[in-house]
C-alpha cells in the first residue's frame, strides 16, 4: 500500500480505469504514502459513520475488490486496518 502506482496499472489492464469513480481515486490518491492513504481512510470513515453511511460489509467488499491489484502484505495490512474500524476480532 505504499502508493496507488501499481494499482493504476492493474486497473487499466482490467479496465477499472473505465469507471469514473475509481479513475477519480486514481488520481486523487495516487502517489500518496501508506501513513496518508491510511488518514484518509480513517477521515472518510469518521465521516461516513457521523452521517450513518457507513456500510462494514462494503467496505469489506471493496478491500475484495482491490485484492487483485495489491500484494500480499499490502492486502493483509488493509485487511488489518478494516477489521479494526469494523469492531471484528482479529
Amino acid at each position: 500500500m505504499k502508493q496507488l502506482r501499481n494499482f493504476n496499472k492493474g486497473a487499466d489492464a482490467q479496465g477499472l480505469k473505465d469507471n469514473p469513480a475509481v479513475a477519480d481515486a486514481l488520481k486523487k490518491y495516487d502517489g500518496m504514502g501508506e501513513d496518508e492513504l491510511i488518514s484518509r481512510l480513517l477521515e472518510s470513515v469518521r465521516t461516513a459513520r457521523a452521517d450513518g453511511t457507513y456500510n462494514p460489509s462494503q467496505m469489506s467488499a471493496y478491500v475484495d475488490m482491490l485484492r487483485p491489484h495489491l500484494s500480499a502484505v499490502q492486502y493483509e495490512k488493509l485487511r488489518n486496518v478494516i477489521t479494526l474500524i469494523n469492531g471484528e476480532d482479529v
